[in-house]
């Protein structure tokens, strides 16, 4: 698996598969060990390419950037001012003389990855936070039939340095008045991190335009409709049962609500020129995540035009306007569009951690925008 730099840390690519067998043939490329460590064990130094280092016996390991605002929590010390290149003697001090490390002595899990020749901590939490690796997680799955069930279909295996998202597509097609889609759902679980297991409601859509025009998107439901927590003592019982028997019984339950985005989505023409700004803020921090990060300006221009061509066209008219008034000034918008704009944009590619944040927050705009216009749909 290839890994970017980020500051003093690295992060790792992850990948987006079909199937299991392809993915665990992954896995087995990086995914190493779980080991248990003192923090008084922990020795942090600075290689000679300024990369942060840490020692465990005769064994130097890299940390991803998830792993280190992870551990900065358990020292109280800021991760961003750890990995924006202070001083290496400030930064080590910090690290080093830190009185939690000292002090506290945490028993902290450490999850091991590969990196080429170099091994590298993707994770770090407290031994009695419960875990299970990547491959456990699919190996149980796949041992459960879960990815060759009738009527079921895996769209994609999605693996970022954080989590592990398995989405799930029930074969039967739906239709609403100018749009298809289909339903499914999305299993979110992490080996690496302490966050809760969860299951929520995923969908593919495609909404004609009216001039004939299709627009395909797909996007995550805010809703959990299951959810394990991590720190709770059923954790590993019940991420083991979504995993092994979750088949969509209760989708039904955000059905209406599915139908009111698609009808959102086919008739929205304009909107608030404030919700035009949220939209805006809403595009250009999709593409900033894990230390990749798209110029906003280009991100604008690109995705949300409509942002500045109203601003050109309205300077004089708001120079004498209140903000609140300016907000509520209607600009012509077609939603469909926006997001297919931002599925497009360059930078996206194959990211998986883009894919996944392009998911999620598409879904918690058609929320947001259901809320603004729910007299209309």
């Amino acid at each position: 698996m290839e890994y970017w730099r980020h500051g003093r840390t690295v992060v790792p690519l992850g990948g987006t598969f079909e199937n299991v067998d392809e993915t665990l043939q992954f896995i087995g490329e990086f995914e190493q060990e779980s080991i248990l460590q003192r923090t008084q064990s922990l020795r942090f130094k600075v290689d000679e390419e300024a990369f942060l280092r840490i020692e465990l016996g005769e064994q130097d390991y890299f940390i991803t950037y998830t792993a280190l605002k992870d551990l900065c929590k358990l020292l109280k010390v800021p991760a961003s001012f750890i990995n924006k290149f202070p001083p290496s003697t400030l930064m080590l001090e910090n690290l080093n003389r830190n009185p939690y490390l000292q002090e506290e002595n945490l028993s902290l899990r450490l999850n091991i990855w590969k990196w080429e020749n170099n091994l590298v901590i993707a994770g770090i939490m407290p031994e009695e936070i419960p875990t299970i690796s990547l491959r456990e997680y699919l190996e149980m799955q796949r041992d459960y039939d879960m990815f060759s069930r009738k009527g079921v279909d895996t769209e994609s295996i999605v693996i970022t340095g954080e989590e592990v998202v398995v989405y799930f597509l029930l074969e039967e097609e739906m239709e609403g008045n100018g749009f298809l889609f289909r339903s499914g759902y999305a299993l979110h679980f992490s080996p690496t991190r302490a966050t809760d297991t969860y299951i929520v409601p995923f969908y593919k859509m495609q909404v004609t335009a009216p001039t004939g025009e299709p627009f395909d998107f797909d996007f995550e439901s805010a809703k959990k409709l299951r959810v394990a927590r991590r720190k709770k003592k059923d954790f590993i019982e019940l991420t083991n049962r979504f995993a092994t028997s979750y088949n969509g019984e209760d989708l039904g339950i955000d059905f209406n609500n599915t139908l009111k985005k698609g009808e959102l989505c086919r008739q929205l023409s304009s909107v608030r020129f404030g919700i035009l700004k949220m939209l805006k803020s809403r595009a250009t921090s999709i593409f900033n995540y894990s230390g990749m990060r798209a110029e906003p300006g280009l991100v604008v221009d690109e995705v949300i035009p409509e942002y500045r061509q109203f601003i050109a066209a309205n300077r004089e008219r708001m120079k004498g306007m209140e903000n609140y008034e300016i907000n509520t000034l209607p600009v012509d918008f077609y939603l469909p569009l926006y997001l297919n704009r931002i599925y497009t944009f360059p930078p996206a590619g194959e990211n998986p951690y883009f894919l996944l944040k392009y998911r999620k927050t598409i879904g918690t705009l058609l929320e947001k925008l259901l809320e603004e216009t729910s007299n209309q749909f």
